[in-house]
């Protein structure tokens, strides 16, 4: 209820308490979809970059179980990169560039997140670049809004946070990992003592190191004080 001070909102225990269960349930939701693995089937590693990829049927299947959503577009634009040719410069389409919003009902609350997307355009080998050359452009419009969607979806919802590499998982080193690099530190010299100390530093702790650099770390050691 509103009191005589204008300024102050009084709210009821039992008001806030169902405030607190439907933040409880919107977040034990975002979780549960972070911790779901990504069905292998619906992975993709494209390019040669070895980056891993979810497929943007199986986001939008997802949302369509979890939620009532649109997606409203709102700009696309072409880039440009600026070239010499025959002594003039000239402008060479680069690339579609897009921006959109995903809007979902959660719980009964509209919650919404920009969707930007971009996608380069590709040329016929060999050719001079240019509209004339270009390959299958539409293909570049099409990617630019469908990176957009996937995008928005990991980060409003965290469905395939496994993909996007958003999984939130506290990391600790195996303790027989830290245990060896203790004892074998033991047996290194003053200078050496000091270069490990430094690097272990740089990641904070032993504890937060990663499993390949530990090894690493666990090899050199052994190098330095002959037991390899």
């Amino acid at each position: 209820m509103e009191n005589s001070n204008k300024d102050l909102v009084l709210y009821s225990s039992e008001f806030l308490e169902k405030i607190e269960n439907l933040k409880n349930r919107i977040n034990s939701k975002r979780v549960e979809n972070s911790k779901k693995e990504t069905p292998q089937n619906r992975k993709d590693i494209k390019g040669g970059t070895g980056y891993e990829y979810v497929e943007e049927d199986y986001l939008r299947a997802e949302l369509d179980r979890q939620f009532i959503w649109s997606y409203i577009s709102q700009k696309q634009e072409t880039v440009y990169m600026e070239a010499s040719f025959n002594g003039n410069t000239i402008k060479i389409p680069f690339a579609e560039k897009t921006l959109g919003y995903l809007e979902i009902i959660d719980e009964g609350i509209k919650r919404s997140f920009p969707a930007p997307g971009y996608q380069q355009y590709q040329y016929t080998k060999g050719a001079v670049k240019g509209w004339n050359s270009l390959v299958n452009p539409e293909l570049a419009c099409r990617g630019a809004w469908t990176r957009g969607l996937s995008f928005a979806i990991n980060r409003l919802t965290r469905i395939a946070d496994d993909v996007y590499r958003k999984t939130a998982e506290e990391y600790e080193l195996k303790k027989e990992l830290q245990e060896e690099i203790e004892e074998l530190s033991e047996k290194l010299s003053p200078e050496e003592k000091i270069k490990l100390s430094r690097t272990l530093k740089q990641y904070g702790s032993m504890k937060n190191l990663p499993e390949d650099v530990a090894n690493n770390t666990i090899d050199y050691i052994k190098q330095q004080i002959g037991e390899q």
